[in-house]
């Protein structure tokens, strides 16, 4: 293989790969599920993606949802830590901290036993706090962790509310984000509003209200006409009016890319 331009990287990948995909078939066959608890740093490593070391465990499962929490308020992200034993506990499950989130790797093999876990996991977790799920197999977690932080990254930017998230929820959103040039040119919409931080909080709370008046005007404590004033305002200044159900779309991307700068 080293002569065919292979590298040890590849030849260790390849075979982390294969011996999952043994452990899968087998488990297929068998029946099985995942034994056994992982030690200490097992999570770090398959987040590393050193999962060789792994490959011969009777906890690795061959699949991972791979879930990156957040919680609204520190009291709340410890009171949910003191309370993770539970699912700590779980076959399988692998728990680690990372760059301010707690990430926690679910086996992912019999779809109703992830849905329990992951609901679970939300449970414990409460209602005020983001979690961002990617599935993957067993040697693609890396990937799977960096996806996971892309969700909860634009959830947290399109100002969504607590609860739990795939790609599959924020679609459009991931498309407007990962083009250089849709993200400039979105940006430019909404810059004149720096200057008018009374407009800009008027466009948010009329996009969270989903364009409703009466909601709108209930929320910032102003009269309809007033609320009315002050979307014709915006229209002049971004050139997009906030009553037009697509220019309103526009104007809720163009926010969703100032927040990710």
């Amino acid at each position: 293989m080293a002569e065919d331009g292979a590298s040890a990287a590849d030849i260790t990948e390849m075979l982390a790969e294969f011996l999952v995909g043994v452990r899968e078939s087998l488990a297929e066959d068998n029946g099985s599920a995942v034994e056994g608890h992982p030690p200490s740093g097992a999570a770090d490593d398959l987040l590393d993606g050193q999962i060789a070391r792994w490959t011969h465990a009777p906890w690795l499962a061959a699949r991972y949802a791979v879930c990156v929490i957040r919680s609204m308020r520190e009291a709340e992200r410890t009171e949910a830590q003191a309370g993770m034993t539970a699912i700590q506990g779980l076959p399988g499950v692998l728990m680690t901290r990372r760059a301010g989130n707690d990430v926690v790797l679910v086996p992912d093999e019999e779809e109703g036993r992830t849905r329990e876990m992951l609901s679970a996991l939300a449970d414990q977790y409460g209602i005020d706090c983001w979690i961002a799920v990617a599935s993957r197999r067993a040697p693609e977690v890396a990937s799977g962790h960096r996806e996971a932080l892309d969700i909860l990254r634009l959830t947290i930017a399109d100002r969504r509310p607590a609860g739990t998230y795939r790609i599959d929820d924020l679609l459009v959103e991931r498309a407007v984000a990962q083009s250089d040039r849709i993200r400039a040119a979105l940006a430019r919409i909404v810059r004149p509003l720096a200057q008018h931080p009374t407009l800009r909080e008027t466009l948010v709370a009329w996009l969270d209200a989903d364009c409703s008046r009466p909601s709108t005007s209930r929320h910032l404590f102003i009269h309809p006409s007033t609320l009315d004033y002050r979307l014709r305002r915006v229209h002049q200044l971004t050139g997009f009016d906030p009553t037009s159900l697509r220019d309103s779309r526009t104007l809720s991307a163009a926010l969703l890319v100032e927040r990710l700068v």
